[in-house]
């Protein structure tokens, strides 16, 4: 296993779990409020921050497509 293939099972966490929230932050701001989250928690979501970082994981691995491709 090379390092990139042992980094990305460690980042594919926060992968899937910043995708969704995005997700998340996207349908509840552009199609419909999501009950389970509050406007306090919506106005406080760091979505720059996620963005970049999700941004960041995808360049990293652009090179290496057959680690994205279970992903997308």
């Amino acid at each position: 296993m090379t390092q990139n293939t042992y980094l990305f099972v460690q980042e594919k966490t926060t992968l899937i779990k910043d995708t969704e929230n995005l997700s998340i932050y996207f349908m509840h701001k552009h199609c419909e409020t999501n009950p389970r989250v509050t406007q306090a928690a919506f106005d406080k979501f760091p979505f720059e921050k996620v963005k970049d970082r999700v941004c960041f994981i995808f360049q990293k691995y652009q090179e290496q497509p057959t680690l994205l491709d279970g992903l997308l």
